[in-house]
């Protein structure tokens, strides 16, 4: 049988030879076609490489439903369509074809036929059976009256058989529809399972680093600033004591698998994967390049800056974009930078209340012009005229939440004491610049923007609510 990519290959059957000739010529540009003119010619030329059958019922020497008795008995499977100028009856019912129809048959009508033929090809075979007897029903019911259908037990037979049939395929296509619509890597444990590893895997180096090169750190700051690339990966993965490592190790753990069970509610595992590295390899280097490339020069020397931080920091930023994208399901893109600035200004609030600055006020002032707002937004876009307080409260929750949920990571990335460094300050916050710069970076190379496209086109449906 022919593959998807080739060209089908239709055996005609036909004993008058001017409707078999014009059914050729009807057919020749889009298939392989073979003519036969009698039973015997017919079964000679039926082979493997059929597809399609057309089938004349009334034959010369052996008839068209030996010719069908053959075929099917054969280990060649294809489509038969009985093509005949004899009405259907019940007999035809019996008949293991997958289409009965009654010449005269035009052009048009002719390449349906083989179209519906050819897309049936692909099915399963409970499924072609289902829709040849359903087939074969209607070219009967178009002929006969219902009284004299019914009054026939074959005709009764078909329609407890279909009526089995839809019962069994309606049973399977709501159980596989039911499992097409969860996004395959949200439920896969082998792909979490892969994820955590990762992530642990890092977690065990910047260890192992920490117990076997105890005096790394040291090492480093006897060197100074450097703007060596080799000095630069050295100093993002060693810390200076071991309360830094277990705060970095907990703060990796958590911010990045948080981050990638969202990338699974987007089905873009792979999105997590690709930023996840480039985060690694760039976020060092790009740091380093821009405290002693550009922010030294400006303002003077600079020390040293030990440690880890800055990498957790940049999962920060890009678990934050994955979080607004995930919203980008839900709301209008105003909404979501709405959204959005909310979050950040509430995170932002918390992390300068710690700090007992008095600029506190005028960010939880802004907070509430942009709650205002989103309230508008929200009335506007939901409403159609009118406020539909549901998701208004809803997208106010939302925001509030995401704002307290960044607000805990702003506390590490504004850190509270005196003793803290506006220089470990500056490099968090740059970190947290590049996650977010180098998530949106992977996510155009992906393709992933818009995001409801990319959810869609996977075959997964939007959700209506976040949760």
């Amino acid at each position: 049988m022919s593959t998807q990519s080739e060209t089908l290959t239709v055996l005609i059957v036909e004993d008058e030879r001017p409707i078999a000739d014009v059914f050729t010529e009807f057919l020749q540009d889009d298939y392989n076609v073979r003519t036969a003119y009698t039973g015997e010619q017919a079964l000679e030329l039926f082979d493997a490489d059929v597809d399609i059958v057309l089938l004349d019922r009334r034959l010369p020497g052996i008839s068209g439903d030996d010719v069908l008795g053959e075929i099917r008995q054969s280990s060649h499977d294809c489509r038969v369509a009985m093509v005949s100028a004899v009405d259907p009856t019940a007999q035809m019912l019996k008949l293991d074809i997958d289409e009965y129809v009654v010449k005269p048959v035009s052009r048009e009508e002719l390449l349906d036929l083989l179209d519906e033929m050819s897309r049936r090809l692909v099915l399963e075979k409970d499924l072609q059976q289902y829709l040849a007897l359903t087939s074969r029903k209607q070219a009967l019911e178009a002929e006969q009256t219902l009284d004299s259908l019914l009054a026939n037990p074959q005709y009764r037979e078909v329609l407890s058989e279909l009526a089995r049939q839809r019962k069994a395929f309606t049973e399977t296509l709501a159980e596989q529809a039911k499992h097409s619509a969860r996004p395959e890597h949200h439920y896969s444990l082998r792909e979490i399972f892969f994820a955590v590893v990762a992530v642990s895997l890092l977690a065990v180096v910047l260890f192992a680093i920490h117990a076997l090169i105890p005096d790394a750190s040291d090492r480093l700051l006897a060197r100074g600033p450097s703007m060596n690339p080799v000095v630069a990966y050295a100093t993002a993965f060693v810390h200076v004591d071991d309360a830094h490592l277990y705060g970095n190790l907990a703060g990796l753990l958590f911010v990045s698998l948080l981050t990638y069970f969202v990338c699974l509610r987007l089905v873009a595992a792979e999105w997590f994967y690709l930023t996840f590295v480039l985060i690694l390899v760039c976020v060092p280097v790009a740091s380093v390049i821009t405290v002693y490339g550009v922010f030294e020069p400006l303002i003077g020397p600079i020390p040293l800056m030990i440690g880890f931080s800055g990498i957790v920091s940049a999962f920060v930023g890009f678990s934050f974009l994955s979080f607004l994208s995930l919203l980008r399901l839900v709301y209008s893109p105003r909404s979501v930078l709405l959204i959005g600035c909310l979050s950040a200004l509430t995170a932002t609030s918390f992390a300068l209340l710690l700090q007992d600055v008095s600029g506190v006020v005028f960010l939880v002032a802004t907070a509430l012009v942009l709650v205002g707002a989103l309230i508008i937004e929200m009335g506007v876009s939901y409403g159609s005229g009118y406020i539909d307080w549901r998701p208004v409260l809803e997208a106010v929750v939302t925001a509030c939440v995401l704002g307290g949920l960044y607000a805990i990571f702003a506390i590490g990335v504004v850190p509270e004491g005196e003793s803290v460094s506006q220089y470990t300050v500056v490099g968090h916050l740059l970190g947290l610049s590049f996650g977010f710069l180098i998530g949106l970076f992977s996510a155009l190379v992906l393709n992933l923007y818009p995001v409801g496209e990319w959810v869609t086109e996977k075959g997964y449906p939007l959700p209506e609510r976040l949760l």
